[in-house]
């Protein structure tokens, strides 16, 4: 072997050692200002072993000169003109912890004190809630697009320079300070994949890079957690009630139609709904629980009600028999159980004593009967 063939050999060993330590760099770097930036370590969501990435993301986007190359100790924001002045606005009631003005703490410290309106369709335990704050008012038209991830429900809101949250309409333009991503960690199809959480936040992040913004992402690991150990005992939660009522002659539809309205009920599609305190109570329908039709006449009618929708169950059964003794008074008629035999005194004591193991037993495994989780998982 020559010495010109020793050189070549010699360069590219060289050339192979200068790329290795500058890619050592750059991660270093990377990784530097991010936890810096980002309230967040790099080994959060954005770095997880197996992650499948649905929609082929183009990592790229993770190494832009023109951002890692910023000057990290420069990177400050003056908060105050992060937002216009909204000393006008409710304060927050708890006391907030003090950070540093420049700081990415107190950036999103500022962004809590801006009242949130659509503060109910967030449920931080039920909820992936990611918060994107912009250095400086920022034009948009698209956004980040995480269809592609999730199959779960999710709404995108955004803080305008008026101050105010809006919820996000594709093909709009805004000039937003912020942005919220709310998206459902379970519904009645089971819950989200860690793998789909971490692709969300992927493209997300990407954005955020290219966009000088700053981002918060809720405790998610906890959330699910606490929905698993939830859900091991749904399989047996689910209660529905059903009873008849008999007629001894048929009658009219409208004349059931006035008998139903006049005592508080609602129509939807000819089914009668009794609602309390904003909650359906309990249904009346055809006995193969269809709508009513005018031109009609019944003489058996189904009374149903979910009872793990509701939070006061013993109530309900309170609320029905009420209604049917009102209806017994008013035409001549019966109530039966499931199983189409006359309700005696001995199936209402069976009932009642049953309703209220069911409430015990819920109790015992955490489960809160009517909450939201119920009801995004069976609804």
């Amino acid at each position: 072997m020559n010495s010109i063939q020793l050189a070549i050999i010699a360069a590219v060993l060289s050339l192979i050692l200068m790329l290795v330590v500058y890619s050592w760099y750059q991660e270093i770097k990377f990784k530097r200002m991010v936890e810096n930036n980002f309230n967040h370590k790099v080994n959060d969501a954005i770095k997880e072993d197996q992650v499948l990435i649905l929609d082929g993301l183009d990592e790229n986007a993770f190494n832009n000169k023109n951002i890692l190359d910023r000057d990290i100790a420069q990177n400050k924001v003056n908060v105050d003109s992060l937002f216009a002045d909204i000393s006008n606005q409710q304060k927050p009631l708890v006391q907030e912890e003090i950070f540093p003005d420049d700081s990415v703490e107190a950036i999103f410290a500022k962004l809590k004190t801006i009242p949130f309106d659509y503060a109910h369709e967030a449920d931080e335990s039920l909820d992936y809630i990611i918060d994107i704050a912009f250095e400086e008012p920022l034009k948009l038209k698209t956004l980040p697009e995480i269809a592609a991830y999730t199959q779960k429900h999710y709404k995108i809101y955004v803080l305008g320079k008026d101050n105010k949250w809006q919820v996000y309409s594709r093909g709009n333009k805004y000039i937003a300070s912020a942005l919220k991503y709310v998206v459902h960690l379970v519904d009645k199809n089971g819950i989200v994949s860690q793998a789909q959480i971490a692709n969300i936040y992927r493209e997300i992040f990407k954005f955020v890079l290219q966009n000088s913004a700053f981002v918060q992402q809720s405790n998610y690991e906890a959330s699910i957690n606490s929905i698993q150990e939830q859900t091991k005992h749904f399989k047996e939660i689910k209660l529905e009630l059903e009873l008849y009522l008999i007629l001894k002659s048929p009658v009219d539809y409208k004349t059931l139609h006035k008998f139903f309205i006049d005592h508080n009920f609602t129509e939807q599609e000819g089914k009668f709904i009794y609602i309390r305190n904003d909650r359906t109570q309990f249904m009346i329908s055809d006995e193969s629980a269809n709508g009513l039709e005018n031109g009609i006449n019944y003489k058996l009618l189904l009374i149903s009600s979910d009872l793990h929708f509701i939070q006061e169950p013993q109530k309900v059964t309170d609320y029905i028999f009420d209604f049917a003794e009102q209806f017994t008074n008013s035409f001549e008629s019966r109530l039966l159980t499931t199983s189409k035999q006359i309700f005696s005194e001995r199936e209402y004591t069976a009932l009642s004593k049953y309703i209220i193991n069911y409430i015990d037993n819920a109790k015992k495994k955490n489960i809160k009967l009517g909450g939201e989780l119920i009801s995004r998982m069976f609804s």
